[in-house]
């Protein structure tokens, strides 16, 4: 009787334990109305990385509603998946599944993840109680870096109790040296991208001074709910495979995506193309940004610093520093805080190129913190929020050999060497995906005058402390003269190298050697060029550039002479004009080019 009774009540309590389980457990429910809404909801798309009406993140490990994916269908599969295998679903999209709970009010504060292993693990070791966006600043000879480079830093005290903090990056990486590969790879076919979280310590030294580059950060203002819900979407992109394509979805296309969580607003400020300053101006106009400073490369440090302190102070500097390396800090003891960073700083650099444990950063900062806050003006490095817009539009007229054009040009991403940037020690241009038409105003024949996939100069002078090489490179479709000074267009590649001086603080000097082939279907050429010239800043965001030129090349039985005077101005950071005079001189003809002209930033 007795077992009777047992064989049949053990079944009962599991029935009615399994029965408890299973009310226990809310399955997430949503009407059609409630979905259509949800699914239609900007946080919805940036959790998804919706462009268009795709996600531009193609891996089908990334998605529920591949090959037919569309923002609503993936809401139905989540809630799907949430409802089969909570903890499976939470573990895999633990972001869209804490958003969809909190849209439906069937959250708590924090998302139970306590069956996550490994999510666990990022949790306690990448803390999130402060983000901040990074910018480092532009390398116009790396194809990977031309606009400089965006990440995310996030920063707290993880499990251990200890201060830590860690950049969020996504880049590509090159297999390769050869430009064309590398425009059709990352324009039309797609490299592969990594998203990857490392110590930012690491990042910072590599930026400042391996590669010289300034390092922007800007904290931002966002709340608890906020950041957890970004750190467990940067869960969400661990092993995803990504397109990197340079006009679409580079490093800066994926910050503001990722910004876009926790403030959709800022998904409105996706132009064209969005380059890393795009991102961080995007930040500051939805009003994401608490505070921001900057880390100074040491050679751009030094050259600001040279700058303030003049050539006998450098000169003094510098004497104190040859006359014999010690450990002896008395001879420093008299110096201002600008010259004792000046003199830390330039150590730093020769014990880079030349290790040395003469003197210790620690000695000077000790130095350092006797004095008043020093004010090296940090205005000089290049803040993206104070720079013009990437992309322009410019229009002219022009009047040469004997006939007037009309000139439109468009420059998806960059600037030219006429755009005003006050905070350069340099002169630089870089222009990608330029084109330039011109239309005979007399005939009204249309003609291509220029194709650029890839150009860039860059006019970065020497100083008394560290020499510089300046250079050119063009990569494109544009005309060649020959002796009547007739052109026509050519497919060319073309590079050169060079120095450059100032003269004057407002004035730069620089002197290259190019050398260049072209082709097309009826020729090919090969051409030298030497370059001469001088920028001069003026007042009120104007300058002017001169420039002689000489050029020896297959189309011309004689060098050819060119003189460029411009004068540019730019009232503000939205529109610039210009007026241009050039002459041409080939031995056999002579010619005078006059173009005055409007550039729209936008």
């Amino acid at each position: 009787m007795n077992y009777v009774v047992k064989s049949w009540l053990l079944p009962a309590f599991f029935f009615l334990a399994l029965l408890a389980g299973n009310s226990s457990a809310k399955s997430l429910e949503a009407a059609e109305t409630m979905r259509e809404h949800i699914a239609a909801k900007p946080q919805w798309h940036a959790l998804l990385h919706v462009k268009g009406q795709e996600s531009a993140i193609s891996d089908p490990k990334f998605t529920l509603s591949a090959p037919h994916f569309s923002p609503r269908a993936e809401l139905d599969a989540l809630i799907a998946y949430v409802n089969a295998s909570e903890s499976e679903a939470t573990c895999r999209f633990p972001a869209r599944v804490y958003w969809l709970k909190k849209q439906l009010n069937n959250s708590t504060k924090h998302l139970d993840v306590s069956e996550c292993v490994e999510l666990n693990k990022y949790i306690n070791h990448v803390p999130f109680d402060s983000v901040e966006i990074i910018f480092a600043s532009e390398v116009l000879s790396s194809a990977s870096s031309m606009m400089g480079h965006v990440f995310l830093k996030a920063k707290g005290e993880n499990y251990r109790g200890n201060e830590v903090s860690h950049a969020l990056s996504f880049f590509t990486e090159y297999d390769t040296f050869n430009p064309f590969s590398i425009i059709y790879n990352g324009l039309v076919k797609g490299m592969p991208g990594f998203f990857i979280v490392r110590p930012y310590e690491k990042e910072l030294v590599r930026y400042l001074n391996t590669e010289g580059r300034n390092v922007f950060e800007y904290t931002l203002s966002l709340d608890e709910d906020a950041r957890q819900l970004l750190q467990l979407h940067l869960w969400e992109l661990k092993d995803i495979d990504i397109t990197y394509l340079f006009q679409s979805y580079n490093c800066a296309t994926l910050t503001l995506y990722l910004l876009g969580i926790v403030q959709p607003e800022i998904k409105v400020e996706e132009t064209l193309f969005v380059t890393p300053a795009d991102v961080v101006k995007a930040a500051a106009k939805v009003q994401l940004i608490a505070q921001s400073k900057v880390n100074l490369a040491n050679e751009w440090a030094v050259a600001a610093l040279e700058l303030q302190l003049g050539t006998r102070k450098v000169n003094k500097l510098k004497r104190m520093l040859s006359e014999g390396k010690s450990t002896d800090y008395g001879q420093f003891e008299a110096l201002t805080p600008l010259e004792l960073e000046y003199v830390k700083r330039l150590i730093a650099i020769e014990q880079k190129m030349t290790p040395s444990h003469s003197y210790k950063y620690d000695d000077f900062d000790k130095l350092l913190d006797r004095h008043e806050q020093f004010q090296l003006n940090r205005k000089t490095a290049k803040n993206p929020l104070d720079t013009v817009q990437d992309s322009a539009l410019s229009l002219g007229v022009e009047r040469f050999n004997q006939s007037e054009r009309a000139v439109l040009s468009f420059l998806p991403a960059s600037h030219y060497l006429r755009t005003s940037e006050p905070q350069f020690f340099n002169e630089s241009e870089l222009r990608i995906a330029e084109t330039q038409l011109s239309v005979n105003t007399q005939s009204g024949n249309v003609r291509l005058d220029r194709f650029t996939l890839y150009a860039f100069e860059s006019y970065m002078p020497s100083t008394q402390s560290l020499p510089r090489w300046s250079g050119t490179l063009f990569i494109g479709y544009q005309q060649a003269f020959d002796d009547a000074l007739n052109d026509e267009g050519f497919f060319s590649l073309e590079g050169g190298l060079g120095k450059s001086l100032r003269l004057h603080r407002d004035v730069i000097g620089y002197g290259t050697a190019e050398a260049g082939f072209g082709t097309r279907l009826s020729e090919d050429i090969v051409y030298g060029r030497l370059n001469a010239g001088l920028f001069v800043n003026l007042a009120w965001q104007s300058s002017l550039r001169f420039e002689a030129s000489v050029t020896v090349s297959d189309r011309v039985r004689k060098p050819l002479n060119h003189f460029v005077a411009e004068l540019s101005a730019q009232p503000n950071n939205e529109y610039g004009v210009y007026v241009r005079l050039e002459h041409f001189d080939s031995g056999v003809n002579k010619e005078v080019r006059a173009r005055a002209g409007f550039d729209w930033y936008f």
